[in-house]
């Protein structure tokens, strides 16, 4: 078979490896050309879309792992200026694409659109304003006093929690944005009243609108460098992922409320709803209260942890959605668990482009090798990521690239999250880098564990399982989102 995989900034070139090594057929295109260099002499590339052209009956199966604008924008037989757009347009072409489009790329993108979408299909959100430039934030906040949270639109930066009761760690964050014009023209998006509660996500693979058996799954992350919950926010240092129960009440209180509207988008991919539910009162049902989406795209880094437990072959699992043919995921009834792995100064990152451009340039060109000692299973368990093979004195080695200084994911499995994260880390022990300066956060999975053990106290989420039927969740309100969107 053949794959075409369209990335936006490299972040799921392990996903094409796994497929070549699978024996498939795979042409890499990378979007935004500052990452042109990542898995140079690793995997096959183009440097453009136009040999598309050349396939004329239509059999490459093309997938797009991520969401966002494209740089530069691309103009086939239209100028397509994101992800979301450019899936589109392939399909209209007659390709098969499995990925975001424009509605799922905008449930991500635009948090205001995305609330209301929640609030049209009864997926409970938390108190709400919305912004259309850092003034107006800053405006907001002082005249809501209380605890909020910072999230712009288009993922231009980082989602900020204030740590303050009355935000005002936050109004100095929005204020030194201001000053700095660390963010580029107008920044619109939304503040979130804070809510106390256990954060988790739930996943769903989709089959042109309808969610595939076996695939719901559900991720803990730890979102901060280092244990015990200190450090700078990074995105995400660990993961853990295991199979839940469609009964699940996260499943029927969130994802399957969106039936409908995924079935009217015709939804080919994964889609991930993220939740926090505050402790249940009383007798009263736990009621997880959204916050954010992956929209119709792989989630980083847990879909490496959903690969440690998928038993399917990737490639005949894509080709066989993309052909609409009867599919069932079928996952490990364990958990996976993942570490990212940095060099200095990741996951350290300036808001300054060039200043980024010369910091991650000293590190470029760092070799990354693995002991000898290493047991032949690792490099299963091992996810490259901000790499090339580069030839060193007659040598080819793996060397960073300096893109962002993330050198890989390194996940385990297990039927517990400390048993899965006791391999993940044991694997850690044998990579070096040429200074040995990479580090990772090491905490065995604990703030997972506990995390689960209060999910399951509150019965909001049963435990793994093996694959079954997932019965389709209509919802009339197919027709007031579309109108939305």
């Amino acid at each position: 078979m053949r794959f075409v995989w369209i990335t936006l900034d490299g972040a799921g070139l392990p996903l094409a490896q796994r497929l070549i090594e699978e024996g498939h057929e795979v042409i890499v295109y990378i979007a935004n050309q500052s990452c042109a260099q990542l898995y140079d002499g690793i995997l096959p590339k183009a440097e453009n879309l136009n040999f598309l052209a050349k396939d004329s009956e239509r059999k490459s199966y093309i997938i797009l792992d991520h969401v966002g604008f494209l740089k530069p924008a691309l103009t086939l037989r239209q100028r397509v200026r994101t992800m979301g757009e450019l899936g589109d347009h392939l399909r209209d072409l007659g390709f098969k694409v499995f990925g975001c489009n424009r509605f799922t790329e905008r449930l991500e993108l635009d948090r205001n659109f995305a609330k209301e979408v929640c609030e049209i299909v009864g997926i409970k959100i938390p108190r709400t304003l919305t912004f259309s430039s850092l003034q107006e934030a800053l405006q907001l906040l002082q005249q809501n006093r209380g605890r909020w949270v910072f999230k712009p639109d288009n993922n231009v930066a980082p989602t900020y929690v204030a740590q303050e009761p009355d935000s005002s760690d936050l109004i100095m964050h929005i204020q030194t944005l201001i000053e700095d014009k660390a963010l580029p023209g107008q920044v619109s998006g939304v503040l979130e009243e804070y809510v106390d509660g256990v954060e988790c996500s739930l996943e769903g693979w989709y089959q042109y609108g309808d969610i595939i058996p076996g695939s719901l799954n559900i991720t803990l992350e730890t979102k901060v460098a280092f244990p015990h919950q200190t450090g700078p926010t990074v995105g995400c240092s660990t993961s853990a992922v295991c199979p839940v129960r469609p009964s699940s009440l996260l499943f029927m209180k969130t994802l399957a409320r969106l039936a409908g509207v995924f079935k009217r988008f015709k939804v080919t991919a994964p889609v991930d709803i993220n939740t926090i539910t505050p402790p249940p009162k009383g007798k009263e049902e736990p009621e997880p209260v959204f916050l954010e989406f992956c929209g119709g795209r792989f989630g980083y880094s847990a879909i490496f942890e959903f690969m440690e437990l998928l038993e399917n072959e990737l490639g005949q699992l894509l080709a066989d959605i993309l052909d609409k043919k009867p599919v069932t995921i079928s996952l490990k009834a364990a958990w996976g668990y993942g570490i990212r792995v940095w060099h200095p100064p990741a996951p350290w990152h300036p808001d300054d482009k060039e200043l980024a451009k010369a910091v991650f340039k000293k590190i470029e060109g760092t070799y990354i090798f693995l002991s000898p000692r290493a047991p032949k299973e690792i490099h299963r368990h091992i996810w490259w990521q901000d790499v090339k093979l580069e030839d060193k004195n007659g040598k080819q080695l793996l060397v960073l690239v300096g893109t962002d200084g993330t050198i890989c994911e390194i996940t385990g499995v297990g039927s517990t999250i400390p048993k899965a994260a006791a391999q993940a880390e044991y694997f850690y022990k044998f990579l070096h880098t040429e200074h040995n300066d990479h580090w990772a956060r090491l905490d065995g999975g604990q703030p997972q564990q506990y995390r689960w053990g209060v999910l399951q106290s509150w019965r909001l989420v049963a435990p793994p399982f093996k694959p079954q039927k997932v019965s389709s969740v209509s919802s009339s309100s197919a027709d007031a989102v579309l109108t939305a969107s």
